[in-house]
């Protein structure tokens, strides 16, 4: 009787040592490729509210040989703040063979995401940032800005950073990371000072109201908004989307969830007023023409193609290794030692 394959249980710790800034990025260029390609099919995705939280369900399948789907299951608990070591995000990312339904791999939802998510930005930025970008503005500190700066040094010739960000543990923390890199880094007291002759600005909070107007961000600056990924976020004002030219990971989330969405429901755009989605980018059926004329957002909402990609790396490489933990499906009960973490 045939056998299902091992299903790969993979921890965050063991994700986090088998793949590279440049893995990620190299992995998102494909994503974006094969969605230009139209490679990939995409439900929406998926809300599930709880009394003390929300589970947000993200799905992608690929057609083409080997078909794979990938399934994302994210919690999103945000008073886990005030329980010492109880995250505030938790989740798995599902890898399926599409051909037969069976399940190949378990992740740990983290790593991927925030990996996938910084390696996108730098993707961005190595179409629409001008060239020789030194100076960084970075809005926010937390894992994704350190993820983001890892990435972003893999494309562009990053000296200087200045940042902010409330929370101190968070900037000294941030601050150690830049300076330990050979980068010069300065601490400042808000999102316009950090932008303030920057080449580069990413803002990756959790703010509810804009943090970046127009007239913080110099002409020629690329900007990654990438905190605002639903309605009730916004890192980007209106008047900034609407002198620049935005360029969205994907139309349909972008409006209801980025900061995209925000400038169409007050009338400040329209939907028409999109520059490109980043798979024309990559693809070229776009023109990137980044310069000291031209401002380029990219609104990033994060997609479940970027899942798939970053998961099918992962799993190559973790089964090109010796030692990884693996078992057939039927003996989840025994995974204590190696569980999604």
């Amino acid at each position: 009787m045939a056998m299902p394959p091992p299903t790969l249980l993979l921890s965050r710790g063991v994700i986090a040592g088998l793949a590279s800034t440049r893995d990620y990025l190299e992995a998102m260029h494909i994503a974006f490729a094969g969605l230009a390609d139209g490679r990939y099919r995409m439900p929406a995705a998926l809300h599930l509210p709880a009394e003390m939280g929300a589970f947000h369900v993200k799905g992608a399948i690929r057609s083409e040989r080997p078909a794979l789907a990938v399934v994302k299951i994210n919690g999103n608990f945000p008073g886990n703040a005030l329980t010492p070591g109880l995250p505030t995000i938790q989740g798995f990312v599902a890898v399926l063979d599409a051909d037969r339904g069976c399940v190949l791999a378990l992740m740990d939802s983290i790593e991927i995401t925030a990996r996938r998510t910084a390696a996108t930005s730098a993707l961005a930025a190595r179409h629409l940032a001008r060239k020789g970008s030194r100076n960084l503005g970075m809005v926010g500190c937390g894992l994704q800005a350190l993820y983001h700066l890892d990435a972003l040094l893999d494309v562009a010739p990053i000296e200087s950073i200045r940042y902010c960000d409330p929370r101190d543990e968070a900037a000294d923390a941030f601050g150690q990371r830049a300076q330990a890199l050979g980068l010069r880094a300065e601490r400042v007291t808000g999102a316009g000072a950090a932008a303030r002759g920057a080449d580069i600005v990413v803002t990756v909070t959790t703010s509810a109201r804009p943090v970046l107007a127009l007239a913080d961000v110099e002409a020629g600056t690329f900007i990654a908004g990438v905190g605002a990924d639903s309605p009730a976020k916004h890192e980007l004002a209106p008047d900034l989307l609407r002198e620049s030219r935005v360029v969205v990971d994907a139309r349909d989330p972008a409006i209801a969830g980025g900061d995209l969405g925000h400038a169409i429901r007050l009338g400040v755009m329209t939907e028409s007023d999109i520059h490109a989605e980043l798979a024309d980018i990559v693809a070229g059926r776009v023109a990137a023409q980044p310069g000291p004329d031209h401002r380029y957002v990219f609104d990033s909402t994060g997609l479940a193609v970027q899942d798939l990609a970053a998961a099918e790396m992962v799993l190559e490489r973790a089964r090109a290794m010796r030692g990884v933990p693996s078992m057939t499906f039927n003996d989840f009960s025994g995974a204590r030692d190696v569980q999604v973490s």
